[in-house]
Protein backbone atom coordinates (compact mmCIF):
# COMPACT_ATOMS: atom_id res chain seq x y z
CA UNK A 1 0.00 0.00 0.00
CA UNK A 2 1.56 3.28 -1.03
CA UNK A 3 2.81 5.96 1.72
CA UNK A 4 3.59 9.49 0.46
CA UNK A 5 3.68 12.98 2.04
CA UNK A 6 0.60 14.57 2.67
CA UNK A 7 -0.78 17.76 1.36
CA UNK A 8 -3.17 20.38 2.81
CA UNK A 9 -5.97 18.67 0.33
CA UNK A 10 -5.16 15.77 2.82
CA UNK A 11 -6.32 17.49 6.44
CA UNK A 12 -9.93 16.36 6.06
CA UNK A 13 -8.96 12.66 5.51
CA UNK A 14 -6.07 12.67 8.30
CA UNK A 15 -8.43 14.29 10.84
CA UNK A 16 -11.33 11.32 10.04
CA UNK A 17 -8.63 8.72 10.65
CA UNK A 18 -7.30 10.37 14.04
CA UNK A 19 -10.87 10.35 15.35
CA UNK A 20 -11.62 6.96 14.22
CA UNK A 21 -8.91 5.42 15.25
CA UNK A 22 -9.14 7.19 18.87
CA UNK A 23 -12.18 5.72 18.80
CA UNK A 24 -11.49 2.17 18.17
CA UNK A 25 -7.84 2.03 19.31
CA UNK A 26 -8.48 3.81 23.01
CA UNK A 27 -12.05 1.77 23.72
CA UNK A 28 -11.57 0.69 27.10
CA UNK A 29 -8.59 3.10 27.92
CA UNK A 30 -10.72 6.28 27.28
CA UNK A 31 -14.39 6.62 28.60
CA UNK A 32 -16.39 6.22 25.55
CA UNK A 33 -18.07 9.26 26.30
CA UNK A 34 -14.75 10.95 25.63
CA UNK A 35 -14.46 8.93 22.69
CA UNK A 36 -17.89 9.50 21.59
CA UNK A 37 -17.43 13.24 22.25
CA UNK A 38 -14.15 13.97 19.88
CA UNK A 39 -14.77 16.56 17.87
CA UNK A 40 -13.68 15.90 13.72
CA UNK A 41 -14.01 19.86 13.30
CA UNK A 42 -11.42 20.74 15.89
CA UNK A 43 -9.02 17.44 14.88
CA UNK A 44 -9.69 19.71 11.33
CA UNK A 45 -8.47 22.85 12.70
CA UNK A 46 -5.54 20.90 13.98
CA UNK A 47 -4.40 19.02 10.66
CA UNK A 48 -5.37 22.24 8.28
CA UNK A 49 -2.98 24.40 10.71
CA UNK A 50 -0.26 21.50 10.71
CA UNK A 51 0.75 22.08 7.62
CA UNK A 52 1.62 26.02 8.05
CA UNK A 53 4.07 25.18 10.57
CA UNK A 54 7.70 26.12 9.08
CA UNK A 55 9.15 24.34 12.79
CA UNK A 56 7.68 21.20 11.07
CA UNK A 57 11.06 19.74 10.27
CA UNK A 58 9.35 16.57 9.18
CA UNK A 59 6.49 15.53 6.70
CA UNK A 60 3.21 14.09 7.30
CA UNK A 61 2.94 10.78 6.11
CA UNK A 62 -0.55 9.51 4.48
CA UNK A 63 -1.09 5.24 3.17
CA UNK A 64 -3.53 5.01 0.67
CA UNK A 65 -5.87 2.39 -0.09
CA UNK A 66 -6.14 3.66 -3.72
CA UNK A 67 -7.32 7.65 -3.72
CA UNK A 68 -8.29 6.59 0.22
CA UNK A 69 -6.19 7.79 3.26
CA UNK A 70 -5.79 5.09 5.61
CA UNK A 71 -3.74 5.99 8.24
CA UNK A 72 -1.06 8.97 8.88
CA UNK A 73 2.61 9.40 10.85
CA UNK A 74 3.65 12.35 12.25
CA UNK A 75 7.03 13.80 13.45
CA UNK A 76 9.36 16.49 14.43
CA UNK A 77 11.56 17.76 17.10
CA UNK A 78 11.35 16.30 20.12
CA UNK A 79 8.66 18.77 22.37
CA UNK A 80 10.46 17.47 25.53
CA UNK A 81 12.60 19.75 28.10
CA UNK A 82 15.13 17.20 28.71
CA UNK A 83 15.92 15.96 24.50
CA UNK A 84 19.10 15.82 23.82
CA UNK A 85 20.20 17.67 20.79
CA UNK A 86 19.16 15.78 17.09
CA UNK A 87 16.17 14.20 19.36
CA UNK A 88 13.20 13.53 17.08
CA UNK A 89 9.98 12.78 18.20
CA UNK A 90 7.23 10.57 16.51
CA UNK A 91 4.08 12.05 17.31
CA UNK A 92 1.62 9.79 16.22
CA UNK A 93 1.01 6.61 13.68
CA UNK A 94 -2.65 5.88 13.10
CA UNK A 95 -4.33 3.73 11.23
CA UNK A 96 -8.39 2.64 10.65
CA UNK A 97 -9.31 -0.33 12.81
CA UNK A 98 -9.62 -2.55 9.42
CA UNK A 99 -6.01 -1.86 8.34
CA UNK A 100 -4.69 -2.51 11.48
CA UNK A 101 -2.04 -5.59 12.16
CA UNK A 102 -1.23 -5.41 8.35
CA UNK A 103 1.98 -3.85 8.64
CA UNK A 104 0.83 -0.53 7.27
CA UNK A 105 2.20 0.91 10.79
CA UNK A 106 5.49 -0.62 9.96
CA UNK A 107 5.57 0.78 6.07
CA UNK A 108 4.59 4.48 7.63
CA UNK A 109 7.24 3.87 10.16
CA UNK A 110 9.71 3.05 7.34
CA UNK A 111 9.22 6.11 5.50
CA UNK A 112 9.13 8.26 8.61
CA UNK A 113 12.41 6.70 10.41
CA UNK A 114 14.12 7.65 6.75
CA UNK A 115 13.17 11.00 6.69
CA UNK A 116 14.23 11.45 10.50
CA UNK A 117 17.63 10.02 9.30
CA UNK A 118 17.38 12.75 6.89
CA UNK A 119 17.69 15.61 9.56
CA UNK A 120 20.79 13.81 10.96
CA UNK A 121 18.95 12.82 14.40
CA UNK A 122 20.52 10.50 16.33
CA UNK A 123 17.60 9.57 18.53
CA UNK A 124 13.99 9.18 18.31
CA UNK A 125 11.30 9.02 20.83
CA UNK A 126 7.76 8.55 21.42
CA UNK A 127 4.96 8.73 24.26
CA UNK A 128 2.73 5.57 24.40
CA UNK A 129 -0.29 5.28 27.21
CA UNK A 130 0.91 3.19 29.78
CA UNK A 131 -2.55 0.82 29.22
CA UNK A 132 -1.69 0.92 25.55
CA UNK A 133 -0.09 -3.00 25.63
CA UNK A 134 -0.66 -3.03 21.83
CA UNK A 135 0.82 -0.17 20.90
CA UNK A 136 3.90 -0.77 22.97
CA UNK A 137 4.49 -4.22 21.68
CA UNK A 138 4.13 -2.10 18.35
CA UNK A 139 7.37 0.07 19.09
CA UNK A 140 9.32 -2.72 20.77
CA UNK A 141 8.86 -4.36 17.88
CA UNK A 142 10.72 -1.65 15.64
CA UNK A 143 13.63 -1.60 18.17
CA UNK A 144 11.87 1.50 20.74
CA UNK A 145 12.69 0.65 24.64
CA UNK A 146 10.99 2.44 27.49
CA UNK A 147 13.51 5.47 28.51
CA UNK A 148 12.06 5.56 32.49
CA UNK A 149 10.48 8.99 31.76
CA UNK A 150 6.91 8.62 32.83
CA UNK A 151 4.22 11.73 32.53
CA UNK A 152 0.37 12.42 33.31
CA UNK A 153 -1.86 13.53 30.73
CA UNK A 154 -5.39 15.28 30.29
CA UNK A 155 -7.82 13.94 28.14
CA UNK A 156 -11.15 15.01 28.84
CA UNK A 157 -11.88 15.19 32.86
CA UNK A 158 -9.27 11.96 33.01
CA UNK A 159 -5.58 11.70 33.50
CA UNK A 160 -3.69 9.16 31.53
CA UNK A 161 0.20 8.09 32.29
CA UNK A 162 1.88 7.93 29.25
CA UNK A 163 5.71 6.03 29.30
CA UNK A 164 8.40 7.51 26.94
CA UNK A 165 9.89 5.06 24.59
CA UNK A 166 13.46 5.99 22.90
CA UNK A 167 15.75 4.30 19.70
CA UNK A 168 19.02 5.32 19.43
CA UNK A 169 19.14 5.66 15.53
CA UNK A 170 23.11 5.02 15.39
CA UNK A 171 22.27 1.48 16.49
CA UNK A 172 18.74 0.02 14.56
CA UNK A 173 18.71 3.11 11.20
CA UNK A 174 16.36 0.27 9.78
CA UNK A 175 13.73 -0.85 12.76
Amino acid sequence: MPVRPATLADAQAIAEVHVASWQTSYRGIVPQHILDGLSFENRLKQWTGGFGNPLRGLPILVAVDGHRVVGFADGGPSRDADAKPKTMELYAIYLLQEFQRKGLGRELWTSMVASIQNTGATAVTVWVLVANTPAQNFYKALGFRPDGEVKTIDVGEVNLREMRYRLPLMQSAQA
